[in-house]
């Protein structure tokens, strides 16, 4: 078969520049430890990667999901703990102050301990976090949840109670969340237990601080339609006590009542820690296998690389001294010039 110079010339051309881009590939790989450097080196090699870092970028946003309601709930522990506090030592008076023992003069020295206890109360349960946001007033966490009740001056209300100018019916619901899993897509449902790649951070302060307190008698001679909550019968508490009165067993009744509701709160807010940190771990070994896989597509093994590196630099070179000894061919070199 014969060949025209021409074609055996371009031919040539053609060999050392594919040697050369392969070359430059292969340099290009060995300088960043990467197979893949844009998506034409391997096309579905290059998806698999993308698929797989959206994946890891979503397990890093979860872990900030999880560090930040872990931060949130841990100071809501912190505020209801010291709010227990506070009703452990108000039962403790009230305990104290009925008995036959104590005078009205005994209990209106109690009264002052008790009113500062009060005041301690209600900055726990109009707590907010480092952001500013109220940690008891469920969705709603730009407004104070528990204010001076506008028709019984004294007491206080919560955000939802109709009778507030302000009033907020997000404040009943506890349902604000962070995601710390991967859902599947699936649409957020109303409670959150049936929601699994979610954690719950809001608290209901009616619940929280309101809830089974039905035993004080808010009756006319103490204040009548007043919200129930811990505050308010502590309130009442001091009244009572202010006038030489005993605290009554109603009172004794709430307080344990309130402690025991609280106490609840902690177990459910340990329940979601923990959930988180389990979450966290979990998320972690999720994490750990999707960067080894990543690696397996996109992570270039050195000592192959260099080789290939080696083997390609010899075929250029090769492909280079095939073409300069083919364009030394000439029948003129055959001709017999004696």
């Amino acid at each position: 078969m014969r060949t025209s110079t021409a074609y055996s010339f371009f031919n040539g051309v053609h060999t050392m520049q594919q040697q050369q881009a392969k070359l430059a590939a292969t340099q290009e790989q060995v300088a960043s430890g990467k197979k893949i450097n844009r998506p034409s080196d391997d096309p579905s090699g290059a998806y698999q990667v993308s698929v797989l870092n959206q994946g890891i970028k979503q397990l890093d946003q979860f872990k900030d999901n999880a560090n930040s309601a872990l931060f949130q709930l841990q100071q809501v522990e912190t505020e209801i703990s010291s709010n227990i506090d506070i009703l452990q030592r108000t039962r403790q008076l009230a305990v104290a102050m009925s008995t036959d023992t104590m005078s009205p003069d005994n209990r209106r020295q109690a009264a002052a301990e008790v009113d500062q206890l009060l005041n301690g109360l209600l900055n726990h349960m109009n707590a907010t976090n480092l952001d500013g946001q109220f940690l008891f007033a469920g969705d709603n966490t730009d407004d104070r949840p528990f204010v001076e009740d506008p028709t019984n001056p004294g007491f206080v209300t919560y955000l939802t109670d109709p009778a507030r100018p302000d009033n907020d019916p997000r404040a009943a619901f506890g349902h604000r969340s962070v995601q710390i899993n991967f859902d599947d897509n699936l649409p957020v449902q109303p409670e959150p237990s049936q929601n699994p790649s979610r954690v719950r951070i809001a608290e209901v302060g009616s619940e929280v601080f309101g809830a089974g307190l039905a035993s004080t008698s808010f009756a006319s001679t103490d204040a009548e339609g007043v919200d129930h909550n811990i505050y308010n019968v502590v309130k009442i508490m001091r009244d009572r006590l202010e006038a030489g009165e005993r605290p009554g067993d109603d009172i004794l009744d709430d307080l344990k009542n309130a402690i025991d509701q609280q106490a609840a709160t902690l177990t459910s807010v340990g329940t979601r820690v923990n959930r988180i940190d389990a979450q966290l771990e979990v998320n972690e070994i999720y994490k750990i296998a999707m960067t080894e896989r990543r690696s397996g597509f996109e992570d270039l093994d050195l000592a192959e690389g260099i080789t290939k590196l080696n083997l390609t630099q010899t075929a250029l070179q090769v492909s280079q001294q095939t073409f300069a000894r083919v364009q030394q061919l000439s029948l003129f070199n055959f001709i017999n010039t004696r």
